[in-house]
């Protein structure tokens, strides 16, 4: 009979499993709504976020926590996001350019 351990070590593999197959549907859902539009869509909804249409599909594709490493980043080495510009932050290159 397996110990409670073992049982905790078992569910807690499942949980992280079926976290792992949630993302992957998620990301494969963002990816899908994208192609549903043309490619004139595409690039007014890009032009309106800022970013390049290849962006905006390398984004569709990215696990929605991507965000929270740089987020981390920046707590760890203490700024505060809030007083980062807005482009900067859309704009990673430009936050290493800003720290030197």
């Amino acid at each position: 009979m397996p110990t409670s351990d073992q049982a905790d070590s078992v569910t807690e593999f499942l949980r992280l499993c079926l976290k792992w197959w949630d993302s992957i549907w998620a990301r494969r859902a963002a990816v899908n709504e994208l192609a549903r539009y043309d490619a004139v869509d595409v690039a007014h909804i890009a032009h309106d976020l800022g970013i390049s249409t290849a962006d905006l599909h390398a984004l569709a594709r990215r696990d929605k926590t991507a965000a929270d490493l740089l987020y981390g980043r920046l707590d760890a080495l203490r700024i505060d996001p809030k007083k980062v510009d807005r482009g900067t932050i859309q704009d990673p290159s430009a936050l290493l350019l800003q720290l030197h």
